[in-house]
């Protein structure tokens, strides 16, 4: 599709909810779309029943997407993400900003979604998606995706183990730990999206106030994360 029309003007993920609240599958629901504003939009998709290409009126379609993630309940908006192009296409593109989870306890379900489908959505749209969490001013944990998932930490007082899964790297003079979550199907996102909130509050982070992310984005793009909640 991208070679015979060009580069998709956002790629993504819609999460567990699909466009008109449709379901989507358990692997992932990565999507590229062509945006045409005041007109109709070109939309590549995941569905249960395989791929499927989709022409959808533009201002319709993304009100809906406002309103589901400004306006839906939590717990059924876990993962999600959109990488939108800074191009004349997306111009006038209103993206919902999303809620916030309200502590660390919520967290873990928003999570464990977010990361079990990541590496093969990242993988279906040919593009990668890192997310830096940080805490307070420092960085804690970056969570790193393309044809696989990895998470890498720098410690103060989590101590980590092979045991775990956890490897040491050293990179010149900075020390930090490494772990190989896997490709797409292999992701245990509940154990590890458990594990990754206990890291946290290791590290001495105590509520979610104290956290705050920074998600890399390609050049002339940006990301957004929509269900993560952070």
């Amino acid at each position: 599709m991208e070679t015979a029309i060009g580069p998709a003007d956002s790629v993504g993920s819609h999460g567990p909810i699909g466009p008109w609240y449709e379901r989507s599958p358990e692997w992932g629901a990565p999507f590229l779309r062509w945006r045409r504003p005041g007109a109709d939009s070109l939309e590549l998709r995941a569905t249960e029943t395989g791929a499927e290409l989709s022409l959808q009126p533009t201002e319709p379609y993304e009100e809906w997407r406002h309103a589901a993630f400004e306006w839906g309940e939590p717990a059924q908006l876990p993962g999600g993400f959109a990488i939108e192009y800074l191009n004349a296409a997306n111009e006038g593109l209103s993206t919902p900003g999303g809620w916030r989870v309200p502590r660390l306890a919520a967290l873990p379900p928003l999570l464990s979604a977010f990361l079990r489908t990541l590496p093969a959505e990242t993988r279906a749209i040919g593009r990668n998606v890192s997310v830096t969490v940080f805490g307070g001013n420092r960085a804690v944990l970056a969570i790193r995706s393309a044809e696989r998932l990895t998470v890498e930490g720098w410690f103060k007082h989590f101590s980590p183990g092979e045991e775990l899964g956890w490897s040491q790297r050293v990179e010149r003079t900075v020390r930090s730990w490494t772990f190989d979550a896997g490709g797409p199907g292999e992701v245990d996102g509940d154990w590890l999206a458990r594990h990754l909130v206990e890291v946290l509050k290791t590290e001495k982070m105590s509520s979610m106030t104290k956290l705050r992310k920074h998600v890399h984005s390609p050049e002339n793009a940006h990301t957004v994360l929509f269900g993560l909640g952070i």
